[in-house]
């Protein structure tokens, strides 16, 4: 596949256009024009793609091809119209020192086209890149010993310093869900402790190298059987809650903590991270 990317008006060439080629919505491979807006990819004469052309300053297009058989002389001419990008810009601290974290990864993911780009922080922890403000993108924030933090279907509105703090690992200590509530008596998961279970769910699954262990515990002393029957209910029915949202097994554990006047009646472990 040989093509040319240029202005809709003018139609001069336009160089470093990123060119996607996507198979279905999987991404097979990509490459960026040249000077004279000239670009190559090697495609099979019997698949249908698509072209995502992305570049900052101009609207991101998707173009859909469908090869034939000797056709291998023609070009694919594809125009591209200016638009105005805006700078998405922010810094990145740890959440309890206040400390700016260097050489983070931002993951911008465009949700219209499912392309994806990246930039880090620099060593006072702030970054910026140029995105579409016409589409919305999930921004992916990971530093290594951090949990991963994600902003879903971010849409830029104004020119906004995003302030974004990351919580570090914390092996072998114990997190408590202060949101927990359960009836007297009771393992049965009420809504606010689905709100937890919910969010500590979407941590999970961000961060695909940590497992971690739940601990139940109850308020009301009615006995050490009795306590230790209730508190590993309750943190048996949130393991299987979690587990149920797309959890694997392996990678959440629980026991019982007994009776704790002071304790949230859930508290969660970092036990590993791989």
């Amino acid at each position: 596949l040989k093509g040319r990317i240029v202005e809709s008006e003018g139609k001069e060439g336009i160089k470093d256009v990123e060119i996607v080629l996507m198979d279905k919505l999987s991404k097979e491979k990509n490459t960026t024009s040249d000077e004279n807006g000239m670009f190559q990819l090697e495609v099979f004469d019997h698949k249908n793609y698509s072209l995502i052309v992305n570049k900052s300053g101009f609207k991101t297009k998707r173009i859909l091809y469908f090869p034939e058989r000797n056709t291998s002389s023609k070009q694919l001419n594809i125009t591209m119209v200016k638009t105005p990008w805006a700078t998405f810009k922010g810094n990145v601290i740890d959440q309890y020192s206040g400390r700016p974290l260097e050489q983070a990864t931002i993951e911008l993911v465009n949700r219209s086209y499912k392309i994806n780009q990246y930039c880090e922080t620099d060593e006072y922890g702030d970054f910026k890149h140029d995105i579409d403000p016409s589409k919305s993108y999930d921004i992916i924030i990971r530093q290594e010993g951090y949990f991963t933090k994600v902003i879903p279907n971010y849409q830029y509105k104004s020119d906004k310093h995003e302030h974004i703090e990351l919580q570090q690992f914390n092996r072998e200590e114990n997190m408590e869900l202060y949101g927990v509530e359960f009836e007297r008596n009771s393992a049965d998961l009420q809504k606010h402790t689905i709100d937890e279970l919910d969010n500590l769910t979407g941590l999970l699954l961000v961060n695909p190298n940590i497992a971690i262990e739940i601990i139940g515990f109850t308020n009301y002393d009615n006995g050490k059987k009795e306590n230790k029957v209730l508190a590993l209910e309750r943190a048996s029915n949130a393991a299987e809650y979690v587990i149920s949202h797309g959890i694997t097994t392996n990678r959440v554990q629980y026991k019982s903590g007994g009776y704790h006047p002071s304790k949230s009646a859930l508290c969660v472990k970092l036990i590993e991270a791989f």
